[in-house]
């Protein structure tokens, strides 16, 4: 990266993409106070990040994709005008705990982190209204983050969804839980969500539905194909949701 880059103080935006012999300089401290979106993909495989991109007190979106970030420090704890944050495949073996007080972050993607096992750390999070983490290995749901409107999940090991009344929002979009092994959903599950459009549960292990999924509001789209269910259960789930005007995928 050109030196003289970094002395352009009122820029905002700075994107890196395919320059996988690009290293960030800590001369990006210089941007500290202007900078408010910074996303590279497929630059430097050194593993790590410059400390002086903490730094940036202004910084509302962070991207780090493909760059086999293997660790995030705690000091993203600084960041506390982060709103949308991407780590997308990167070999993330876990998430630092700072990551669940930061105080503005609505979006996280943590997707193709192969081997992410946990979400824990973002326990208690409040302003989290977007969580997408496919594709990793995630065996269990987090718990209490009250407000997530969109949760990707696709692609991991869960083999339930207890504790999912703690972390989904009453009014939802979307849910995605496919390719997973989910062999059942307690009705406790789902009983406190009132809308959401979008359900998706397909290539699981599922021979029932909870009696709460039918009471669920708005229910647009339900995908639940390639599952365990028998032709009885088929035909009784088919016949609720034709009531219910519900595009059903089974």
């Amino acid at each position: 990266i050109p030196p003289a880059l970094f002395c352009l103080n009122a820029m905002e935006k700075l994107s890196i993409f395919n320059s996988p012999n690009v290293v960030i300089s800590s001369e990006i401290s210089r941007l500290s106070l202007s900078l408010k979106s910074l996303i590279v993909s497929n630059i430097s495989r050194s593993g790590s990040l410059p400390a002086e991109i903490f730094n940036m007190k202004n910084l509302s979106t962070l991207s780090i994709i493909n760059c086999d970030l293997e660790m995030l420090p705690e000091d993203v704890s600084k960041l506390n005008s982060l709103t949308q944050l991407t780590l997308d495949r990167n070999r993330l073996l876990s998430l630092p705990w700072a990551l669940g007080k930061l105080p503005s972050l609505t979006s996280l993607s943590v997707n193709d982190n192969l081997r992410l096992s946990s979400l824990d750390v973002l326990y208690g999070t409040t302003s989290l209204n977007i969580l997408q983490a496919s594709n990793c290995m995630i065996n269990h749901l987090p718990a209490n983050i009250p407000n997530l409107r969109i949760i990707e999940l696709d692609g991991n090991q869960l083999t339930s969804l207890d504790g999912f009344e703690t972390i989904a929002s009453q009014n939802s979009t979307l849910f995605s839980f496919n390719n997973n092994k989910i062999a059942s959903i307690s009705s406790v599950s789902l009983a406190k969500i009132v809308v959401v459009n979008d359900f998706y549960l397909s290539n699981n292990l599922l021979t029932t539905l909870p009696d709460s999924l039918y009471l669920i509001k708005d229910l647009k789209k339900v995908n639940i194909q390639n599952n365990n269910f028998n032709a009885k259960e088929k035909d009784w789930i088919q016949g609720v949701f034709r009531i219910t005007n519900t595009t059903l995928i089974i």
